[in-house]
């Protein structure tokens, strides 16, 4: 995929949260995992992490695939109205990063 002249990737080692959610998503945070979230880090237990949901980013943006069965990802089965807007999830396993 990166050969030639152009090279895929994003760049972005870090997700960030808009602050009109950051207080709510802190407060939900430390009702579901049991401690506070810190941008900076924190210790946690395998139990900890599992208590974790997965984040999912709603694209309000009509992509039209020629076969949208081929695109996992959209919208399609928890919004039959706008079924080819795009779901980005974001799994515990896939958004967190262990530094010993």
């Amino acid at each position: 995929m990166n050969k030639g002249k152009v090279i895929v990737g994003s760049g972005m080692t870090d997700t960030y949260l808009i602050r009109d959610v950051e207080s709510e998503f802190k407060n939900f945070f430390k009702e579901l995992v049991g401690q506070k979230y810190d941008n900076n880090g924190m210790k946690l237990t395998k139990e900890e992490i599992s208590q974790i949901p997965s984040l999912i980013r709603y694209n309000k943006e009509q992509f039209n695939p020629s076969d949208p069965d081929a695109w996992p990802g959209l919208a399609e089965k928890l919004d039959p109205d706008h079924p080819n807007d795009v779901l980005v999830i974001l799994s515990p396993s896939n958004s967190l990063g262990y530094s010993p």
